[in-house]
């Protein structure tokens, strides 16, 4: 089952459309809706656009309520979530920055980094998708495991995906970025194709009988987010996915400031996947 964190907010509406359509390609075609009442936040709200949404492509949509308690509002979820360790916990970033930041200080924050269960943050900038984009970019970070974590997460886009386009970033110096010759991008191609190779015949693997369309690309960069977000221009991605199956290698790579970046510069949806420890 999946779960998913709303706080009545309409951008939390706008996560559900990723939420409800997800779970629409599950085996148990149930979304369960968890929202934290906080004191003086006003009347519960109704959560009916959801419903309705859940109604139209037989999903079926279980609403829980939760106090907060004194730890705060992602122990209250965290507390929900016992038990459900391998369950996929859907939740969002802002829907504007906050001291330039989308993600830093938030609730989804602190559930991404706790890790006790799957977790999936998502950034909505174009609700028109409605969870369901054509084109995915995937940035790699090289783990030797390749994208065997992300799996799971690939599956739930079921047949909406059309394209997936995997990139990997090898980082070069500031010093030298006006240096980046054809000798350089070769090199960087003959030592990243064969691992980008396995990994696209991992993936295939993984969602057979769907088959997206698989692009692959190697790029050279002194900023790796500036150039995901060049290649989502680029290929007109409708949703870029962060994800690592390491704690420490997720953390260093796409928590923080890199997230942020790409959080702040990208034309489309962003998601960050957290795995569980």
């Amino acid at each position: 089952m999946l779960h998913l964190a709303h706080d009545g907010s309409l951008n939390g509406d706008w996560v559900g459309h990723y939420a409800v359509r997800m779970a629409s390609h599950c085996r148990d075609p149930r979304l369960r809706l968890l929202h934290v009442r906080q004191a003086g936040h006003g009347r519960h709200p109704s959560f009916d656009r959801l419903r309705r949404e859940c109604d139209h492509v037989d999903v079926e949509l279980l609403v829980h309520s939760l106090d907060e308690t004194s730890e705060g509002v992602a122990r209250t979820l965290l507390s929900a979530m016992a038990g459900e360790s391998e369950d996929l916990l859907i939740c969002g970033a802002r829907q504007r920055p906050r001291n330039m930041a989308f993600l830093a200080g938030t609730v989804s924050d602190r559930l991404l980094r706790d890790g006790a269960s799957p977790t999936l943050c998502l950034r909505v900038v174009h609700p028109g998708i409605a969870g369901q984009p054509e084109r995915l970019l995937l940035p790699l970070a090289g783990h030797p495991r390749g994208a065997g974590a992300l799996l799971p997460v690939l599956r739930l886009f079921n047949g909406d995906l059309t394209h997936l386009d995997l990139l990997l970033v090898q980082p070069v110096p500031r010093w030298q970025r006006l240096q980046i010759d054809a000798d350089l991008r070769a090199r960087a191609q003959s030592q990243h194709a064969p691992y980008l190779g396995r990994v696209a015949d991992e993936i295939r693997e993984g969602l057979r009988p769907w088959s997206p369309t698989i692009h692959k690309t190697i790029a050279l960069s002194a900023d790796p987010p500036q150039e995901i977000v060049k290649q989502a221009n680029a290929w007109r991605s409708q949703l870029i996915l962060l994800g690592a199956s390491e704690r420490s290698l997720f953390e260093k790579t796409f928590l923080g400031r890199p997230a942020e970046q790409v959080m702040r510069a990208a034309p489309t949806d962003v998601a960050i996947f957290r795995a569980a420890r």
